[in-house]
């Protein structure tokens, strides 16, 4: 598992289901030519961002300030084992459709942020944010 944050995407498909809100985003970047390279994420809002992600529509933008990437394993009716990358989102805010994208980098972009915060912090998270970037062996 791979725990990230402050990043943008794009929402579509979205299934409110119990517990859980599933969903398909999309995020990108700019490749060395400036070209738009995309990458497309199966997603789950649990816990604080559950309330908020029942509103979200296709096209919504959001920022995820919290979330873990995993792989989750699976066997096909041939009995073949495969993979599929689950992003789990814990925390995010929605962007309104006229604010600045996230290349702009700019502190003016109105959001609506879930409202509950959870204090409990599992040992993986606390050590996480105890880690500074001199930390990081690359």
């Amino acid at each position: 598992m791979f725990y990230c944050s402050n990043a943008y995407g794009t929402v579509f498909k979205v299934e409110v289901a119990d517990k859980r809100v599933k969903a398909r985003i999309s995020t990108s970047e700019k490749n060395k030519n400036g070209e738009y390279i995309n990458s497309y994420w199966n997603a789950a809002f649990v816990g604080d961002a559950y309330d908020l992600a029942k509103s979200l529509t296709d096209k919504d933008r959001i920022h995820i300030n919290k979330c873990k990437i995993t792989n989750e394993d699976y066997t096909t009716q041939g009995g073949e084992k495969r993979s599929w990358l689950q992003v789990t989102i814990f925390d995010f805010e929605k962007l309104e459709h006229n604010s600045p994208s996230a290349d702009d980098n700019k502190d003016t972009t109105k959001k609506s942020k879930s409202t509950k915060k959870s204090t409990k912090k599992s040992a993986i998270e606390q050590a996480a944010e105890e880690l500074s970037d001199d930390d990081l062996p690359f």
